[in-house]
């Protein structure tokens, strides 16, 4: 009986104390803490960057059990750590979008799959253009090497090891459609032999 209320007592305190460093004061120094941890994991644009700190406030404030709302102060502090890492290069935006877009097209991910991921990490509309433009002019038809590594990724068309069909094919063309290619493309890499995909990957690979 002894032994389980003394169990009881170190699983209550060990709750209290995960509660109260949760709820620790929010101070700038917490925060640029916290960005400093952040970004020693993760890559992020300015935009990502003020949306994680947000959330970190909010988390403290409810663990405190306040109102999670934000007030001027904190606001000022989250973009105080945001030109903060800007000022040394901590975070840069046209770095991290470039780097984004080329992780993006090795796994498959189509101009418009690209342009959709990185409005939703904050990026201007602008600087993706200028991205995606630096991107053409390193590897050319940089849509036509997207699709050539989505039809690898998925084992389509000539990478597949099932027999061919009108079915199969439909389905392929129909997940290249979702995926943001157009029908043409679509149809020149389903059509395509093995050795001439490669050749796109591996070409466009040695470019970069």
């Amino acid at each position: 009986m002894l032994r389980g209320s003394v169990m009881l007592h170190k699983r209550v305190l060990r709750t209290m104390t995960t509660k109260n460093r949760k709820a620790g004061k929010i101070t700038p120094d917490y925060l640029r803490n916290a960005t400093y941890r952040y970004l020693e994991r993760y890559a992020s644009s300015e935009d990502n960057l003020r949306r994680v700190l947000r959330q970190k406030i909010k988390r403290r404030l409810m663990a405190a059990d306040q109102a999670a709302d934000l007030t001027a102060e904190h606001e000022g502090w989250i973009e105080d750590v945001v030109q903060h890492c800007r000022k040394h290069a901590l975070i840069d935006d046209e770095l991290y979008a470039l780097s984004r877009a080329r992780s993006f097209l090795r796994t498959g991910n189509s101009r418009a799959k690209i342009i959709q991921k990185l409005l939703a990490k904050g990026i201007s509309r602008d600087l993706i253009d200028r991205v995606l433009a630096e991107l053409v002019d390193e590897m050319g038809d940089s849509e036509l090497f997207a699709a050539a590594s989505y039809v690898r990724r998925r084992r389509f068309g000539s990478f597949s090891t099932r027999a061919a069909d009108d079915a199969r094919r439909q389905k392929e063309m129909a997940s290249l459609a979702r995926a943001g290619f157009s029908f043409d493309l679509s149809r020149r890499v389903l059509d395509s032999d093995r050795d001439e995909l490669e050749d796109i990957l591996y070409g466009m690979t040695a470019q970069q």
